[in-house]
């Protein structure tokens, strides 16, 4: 470490340790737009952000991640949104036709598709493998390609993109109807790799394809992913170590599951979840959703000092673990009040008003975030104002931005309550 280096982190670590008054809307308003100038000010003009810059050692990785290029850009669509300033869809824009041109055909078995190919030489992971298509890249195009459609009321180039990704989460599926994580384009085969968030992003998408053009292929992939993940839920919350508190219910917080549900929910048959053993009810779902973000919030760490309030037991000070966990809470929130106001009970009324319990915890982890956030540029040539780090205290490890800390960041600062 530089000297340099070394100052500049223990005068920044002064300034940020001290206590932060969690945000006001206008202040996680105004923090969103500021992440998002930052993100302005690091896109490309063929569309790539600058994924990675160390502000202290004024250098960017030369890597890259198509997954999270692609929720940064459903992130400055919901900016826009937000905003009004077309600066947010002008980025959003550029990076989503970057996107696009990354979507190349494939042949998997005897059918000819089209799907988001990530490249090791600029991942940096299992190089060797050449080419791959990743479930959760696809899914995630679709969730970026169909906000800057919808952000221009259907007029944007993507319609037939979108249908044919979905087409690739089709025929990517197990026996368990769930996407499977990586294809391996040179060995026309799929790996035994398997992420536990994909799953999640594709319920998400198969919601959306729903959404847009329904269709009983999107319809079937979504009611049978929905009950693969109902499952998961319910057995995580069936377990000892949960039911004595000695643990959250996913060390990763499955937010792209219950992102992916409170999307889906509005559009479920929940008999079409049911299965000879038991009958599934609106009220069930929403209750293991809900249950599900009450263990969660069981975790947050509520006292004590500024670096790690509002942040989770099990990754202490963690701005980016926070931020999904807010967005995975105020996605059910959003499930749950819908379901309550659309097919109304006073279980669902109930469970609503659990959700609205959470204010609080939301409220800390929002605070931990604005002090995450950069306030002033040191001696890096990018002005890094607006940008997240990984934690409130600055260290070599810590001090680094992504581009998808900014994602969670905004969109943690943005769904509203």
């Amino acid at each position: 470490m530089t000297i340099k280096y070394t100052a500049a982190l223990l005068l920044c670590l002064l300034a940020q340790l001290l206590p932060a008054a969690d945000p006001d809307p206008d202040a996680a308003l105004a923090a969103a737009r500021s992440g998002g100038d930052y993100l302005l000010r690091t896109i490309q003009p063929d569309g790539e952000f600058t994924y990675r810059y160390d502000p202290y050692e004024n250098s960017a990785t030369d890597t890259y991640n198509w997954l999270r290029h692609a929720g940064t850009v459903a992130a400055l669509c919901q900016l826009a949104a937000a905003t009004d300033d077309p600066r947010y869809l002008g980025a959003a824009d550029t990076a989503a036709a970057c996107l696009a041109r990354q979507i190349k055909p494939i042949t998997l078995g005897d059918q000819r598709l089209h799907a988001l190919i990530s490249d090791p030489a600029r991942t940096r992971i299992n190089r060797a493998t050449g080419p791959v298509v990743k479930a959760g890249g696809n899914a995630l195009a679709i969730f970026a390609l169909d906000s800057v459609d919808r952000a221009h009321d259907g007029q944007s180039p993507y319609g037939p993109v979108i249908q044919n990704l979905g087409a690739y989460l089709l025929a990517a599926r197990d026996a368990t109807g769930t996407p499977r994580s990586k294809y391996v384009v040179s060995l026309g085969r799929f790996d035994s790799w398997k992420s536990s968030y994909y799953p999640g992003q594709c319920l998400l998408a198969f919601a959306i394809l729903q959404e847009r053009a329904p269709d009983a292929r999107w319809r079937a992939a979504m009611h049978r992913l929905a009950a693969t993940k109902l499952q998961d839920i319910e057995a995580q919350l069936a377990s000892p170590m949960l039911r004595d508190g000695q643990a959250a219910p996913s060390q990763g917080f499955d937010h792209w599951t219950m992102i992916g549900m409170a999307r889906a929910l509005p559009l479920l048959d929940p008999e079409r979840l049911s299965s000879t053993e038991r009958v599934v009810t609106r009220e069930i779902i929403v209750q293991a959703l809900v249950a599900y973000g009450a263990q969660e919030v069981r975790q947050q760490i509520t006292d004590g000092d500024p670096a790690v309030l509002g942040s989770f037991a099990l990754n202490p000070g963690g701005t980016v673990s926070a931020a999904i966990r807010i967005e995975g809470l105020l996605a059910i929130r959003a499930a749950a009040t819908t379901a309550a106001a659309d097919h109304p009970s006073d279980r669902l009324t109930r469970l609503a008003a659990v959700t609205h319990s959470w204010d609080p915890a939301i409220a800390r982890s929002r605070g931990l975030l604005s002090r995450s956030q950069y306030t002033t540029t040191p001696a890096g040539d990018l002005d890094i104002t607006g940008g997240l780090r990984a934690a409130v205290p600055i260290t070599p490890r810590t001090a680094p931005i992504q581009i998808d800390y900014v994602q969670h960041a905004i969109s943690a600062w943005l769904t509203p309550y």
